[in-house]
């Protein structure tokens, strides 16, 4: 089994995509990809990411989820609670499902993004350039 983890950014140091993946002969046996956000304030704190939206597969761990029986889902980030979820995207083979959450990101960070400061207190989404 190959464990393969990587970051995609998106919008840095603000906004980035990353995904974890395990494969096996060519198969993929289970995935993480999340939309982080650096919530970060302060100059001497670069970076401090955290999870804005994520979508998972992992049919072997016993809170995982398996695509195949129960369909794509994301996990939105909640202050108040539990993660919420949205459903209805389509199915999706789990060989191409890691393509299709980084593509998702990309189209739609911006939304999720502001979404996830609105709830959780941040006044902007797009703060000004730390160094």
């Amino acid at each position: 089994m190959r464990k393969r983890e990587y970051i995609v950014p998106i919008r840095l140091p603000y906004t980035r995509i990353r995904s974890v993946i395990e494969i096996e002969n060519g198969a993929v046996l289970s995935f993480v990809v999340q939309l982080e956000y650096n919530v970060a304030h302060s100059p001497s704190t670069l970076e401090r990411w955290n999870g804005v939206a994520r979508f998972d597969h992992n049919p072997k761990s016993a809170e995982g989820h398996d695509i195949r029986t129960e369909g794509l889902h994301m996990d939105i980030a909640n202050p108040n609670g539990p993660d919420q979820r949205a459903w209805g995207f389509p199915d999706v083979p789990v060989n191409r499902a890691v393509d299709f959450c980084e593509q998702y990101f990309r189209a739609n960070h911006e939304r999720l993004t502001k979404q996830f400061c609105k709830q959780w207190g941040f006044e902007r989404w797009n703060l000004p350039n730390r160094r």
